[in-house]
């Protein structure tokens, strides 16, 4: 093989150097001791900055290079030796001595490595967080190992070691460690207790060496020390606390120990009194609980996420407080169960009593006990953009269609299904809160227009005036127009030659201008005359007009009136409004006896109160009237929450569903207009 040094240094973004070993050649590596002495001892290779060393399958190597390594660097954070198959402890505790910061090691399949390189990581390097220790041929772990001292750990694989037994010192691993044990012929605890995918919580271990403790014929207080000295860890933290309640629970549940024998091991436990003691068969300190560092009702999930919660104590609760307890959710949207599975140190006694309360059908059972509600409060995926798309979508669809159709949502587990949904959800209910706010507004306005509409539009009694005022003016007015155009006392203006030659017109006084604005002199002239005759008319008009009008009255629905109204109007502008007659506003005008006539019949008939007469009439109107519902544009949408993993292998799937929506929608409708 070429060898290229430029293959094996590479630069990372933050200025840190990985010298990558593996990349030459992934199998049948050629790499010797002499090659990685070249590289360490190149010129120019900033040592400091190396933090990344891989000799994977790098079979050649031997502790000389690991040596050469130790003493060249001292900022490593991750050795990976894999399939390594010459190098020792030796080799490894050199780079582990040199090097305090390193974080991960992976070391598997060096049969020549022993069990003593355990004592050597937490010995010199007790910040690891990655222990891989695959196949190495560590069959037996001893228990005065100080597993305890390793507080950052997060992994250690252990896979295909020939392990039966796994020492109570584990326990006091951080207790989000995860211990794969997979290909193991494990013992003590045994195997089944292992997760689904082999591995073994620290906790379980814990509690594993709990029971077999307090189950022991000669358990006294003595035993009780030297377990707590064994598989508690160091007084103070997380995990000592932890396998203190671990262990009280273990003794709580015994049944052949004495009152007296419990109360001393749980006052040799209680350093912290207030942890011990919160979950007993007390209601009033289970009413006294917090639950996520608040005063809470929901006491039931305060005792499931207790690690002293027994069957006893949870049967207490239901007894105490009912059985709606088992029911309740709280802010994520889990129950008591979905508590209690998460509770490293629950039995498997307390989940299947629990776990009947999740559905009333024997059949069906709950499927990993996993929420599929959201976590995380914030969008940290950037799905909003995604949720208002769809949304937008949907929206286009929904306006003015009235067929079914569905949308769905296909991604693998945990990528953000239920987060998106959540944002699809809250962005509909943000959507229709801001059209209904639009159509309020929007409808205050056609309120506001309809109102002006309802004060112009007529009344029945008004309609029914109109039609005598046209019979008036085709039979009086009509005729006449002819006529009045060529009299003097009708001239709508007077010519007179000024000293110039000009044409002088006589001119509207200032008075009620406005008015005069809308009408032509001969429009006034025969608009006056109509409202006279009108007058004159009245007791011919008078009676059918009530007649007539009571029966618009009734038959108003089924009626549509396309008459236009305008001489009706034009009389009642005279009549009742604040008109002033041609004959008084007009100046250089000689009138004669019938204009007068015509004038004092209109000021005499404005003496009385026809505009007040016609707001009666229609309000009165207004008590016949049906009133409308205005329906308002905006689609109202129930959401409907339903797990079908729930419901997994059960015949009961369907009948489930539509009892789930039925009852959502009940519940947002209300019964009686559901079933109505």
């Amino acid at each position: 093989m070429a060898w290229s040094i430029a293959k094996v240094i590479e630069k990372k973004g933050d200025e840190s150097i990985e010298l990558d070993f593996h990349q030459l050649q992934r199998q049948n590596n050629p790499t010797t001791d002499d090659n990685v002495r070249q590289i360490i001892d190149k010129d120019g290779l900033d040592l400091d900055k190396v933090t990344s060393i891989n000799l994977t399958q790098c079979e050649l190597i031997t502790d000389e290079a690991l040596n050469d390594i130790a003493h060249k660097c001292s900022r490593l954070e991750l050795l990976s030796i894999t399939w390594c198959s010459n190098v020792t402890d030796e080799g490894i505790r050199s780079i582990l001595m040199s090097n305090p910061n390193l974080k991960v090691l992976d070391f598997m399949y060096c049969k020549k490595v022993t069990v003593d390189i355990i004592n050597a990581i937490i010995t010199h390097t007790p910040n690891m967080t990655r222990i891989e220790a695959i196949n190495v041929g560590l069959s037996v772990i001893p228990d005065d190992i100080d597993f305890g001292k390793l507080h950052k750990l997060k992994w250690f694989g252990l896979l295909d070691n020939g392990i039966k037994k796994l020492p109570k010192s584990m326990a006091t691993l951080p207790h989000d460690c995860d211990i794969d044990i997979n290909s193991n012929q494990l013992e003590s605890p045994p195997i089944e207790m292992a997760g689904e995918y082999g591995n073994m919580p620290p906790p379980i271990i814990g509690r594993f060496y709990a029971e077999e403790m307090v189950n022991r014929p000669d358990f006294n207080l003595s035993v009780l020390d030297t377990h707590i000295k064994e598989s508690g860890g160091a007084i103070g933290t997380h995990e000592y606390h932890s396998n203190c309640a671990i262990i009280m629970t273990a003794i709580r549940a015994q049944t052949g120990f004495s009152v007296e024998l419990k109360e001393e091991c749980e006052k040799r436990l209680d350093d912290d009194r207030e942890r011990l003691a919160d979950v007993r068969k007390d209601k009033n300190l289970i009413e006294n609980l917090t639950y996520d560092g608040t005063p809470t009702i929901l006491y039931l999930h305060a005792v499931c996420k207790s690690y002293y919660a027994t069957l006893d104590i949870i049967q207490f609760c239901i007894d105490k407080f009912g059985t709606d307890i088992v029911w309740k959710k709280d802010d994520r949207g889990l129950k008591p169960y979905d508590v209690l599975a998460r509770n490293p140190c629950a039995t498997e006694e307390c989940k299947e009593f629990l776990r009947q309360f999740v559905t009333n059908f024997s059949n069906v059972h709950q499927a990993g006990g996993v929420s599929d509600d959201p976590r995380n409060t914030k969008d940290r995926l950037g799905y909003d953009i995604y949720a208002k798309a769809i949304v937008k979508v949907v929206d286009k669809v929904e306006f003015g269609n009235r067929t079914n159709f569905s949308v769905g949502l296909f991604a693998p587990w945990g990528v953000g299904k239920s987060k998106l949904w959540h944002l699809i959800k809250q962005e509909i209910k943000n959507k229709e809160k801001t059209k209904m706010e639009e159509w309020k507004g929007g409808d205050g306005q056609t309120d506001h227009e309809d109102n002006t509409k309802d004060a112009a539009r007529t009344s029945v009694v008004f309609e029914s005036f109109s039609t005598w005022c046209e019979i008036n003016h085709s039979l009086i007015c009509s005729h006449k127009r002819r006529k009045s155009q060529t009299t003097s006392e009708e001239l709508p203006l007077m010519n007179a030659s000024d000293d110039d030659g000009d044409i002088e017109i006589g001119y509207a006084n200032e008075l009620s201008q406005s008015e005069s604005d809308d009408w032509s002199d001969d429009e006034a002239v025969v608009n006056e005359t109509l409202a006279a005759a009108m007058v004159a008319t009245c007791p011919i008009w008078i009676s059918p007009l009530i007649i007539q009008s009571c029966i618009r009255l009734c038959l108003r629905p089924c009626l549509k009136s396309d008459r236009d109204q305008k001489h009706a109007r034009n009389v009642s502008k005279i009549l009742a409004g604040d008109y002033v007659p041609y004959h008084i506003r007009s100046v250089h005008l000689h009138f004669g006896p019938i204009a007068c006539a015509k004038t004092a019949i209109i000021m005499f008939a404005r003496m009385f109160p026809f505009a007040n007469c016609g707001e009666f009439f229609k309000r009165g109107q207004k008590c016949f009237a049906v009133p409308t519902i205005k329906e308002a544009p905006v689609n109202y949408h129930i959401f409907i929450e339903f797990n079908a993993w729930v419901y997994d292998g059960s015949d009961v799937l369907w009948a489930s569903l539509m009892e789930s929506l039925w009852t959502a929608v009940e519940a947002e409708l209300g019964e009686t207009t559901v079933r109505l």
